[in-house]
């Protein structure tokens, strides 16, 4: 899916918008780091403007199992 909108604010955040055309139940990916997966998880919006339906969306990771359902270490601050 190509970006097809970047908006970089003053404080560092950036927008990123990508647009396509997505067919009956076509898969659809946006490759990130692990290190943006936080960001992305935060901020991530998925919309059908075509009145279709978005069943879900997945992630991939390199780590093990084990390693992915470990407790996050608490936030402190």
């Amino acid at each position: 899916m190509p970006v097809t909108r970047v908006i970089l604010y003053k404080n560092g955040v950036g927008y990123f918008e990508h647009l396509g055309h997505v067919r009956d139940n076509q898969d659809v990916s946006i490759s990130f780091t692990s290190g943006q997966l936080n960001d992305v998880l935060k901020s991530l919006t998925v919309l059908d403007l075509s009145g279709g339906r978005i069943a879900g969306v997945a992630y991939g990771s390199a780590a093990p199992m084990d390693r992915q359902m470990e407790a996050p270490p608490a936030a402190t601050g």
